[in-house]
């Protein structure tokens, strides 16, 4: 089996590293517009669901303090 070397001249060694570079560039940039976009969501406050004999849709913190608030009646009784 016989190899074929390739001859690249440095220049286009270059060209290939400064194209590499401007795409990890701009990747970095997204990966950082991705992770302040991520960090301004709250899931507590953009999820929501709609208990049975509820009439409006509760968020996670509304909807666990109604079932603690539902536990503790059964707890207690009422």
């Amino acid at each position: 089996m016989s190899e074929k070397l390739v001859k690249v001249s440095a220049e286009e060694i270059a060209e290939s590293l400064v194209a590499v570079n401007k795409c990890l560039i701009a990747i970095g940039e997204r990966l950082e517009a991705v992770e302040k976009y991520v960090q301004t969501l709250s899931p507590a406050d953009k999820i929501f669901y709609k208990p049975k004999g509820k009439d409006e849709y509760l968020n996670i913190k509304d909807n666990f303090d109604n079932i603690y608030e539902r536990l503790g009646a059964l707890e207690d009784g009422v």
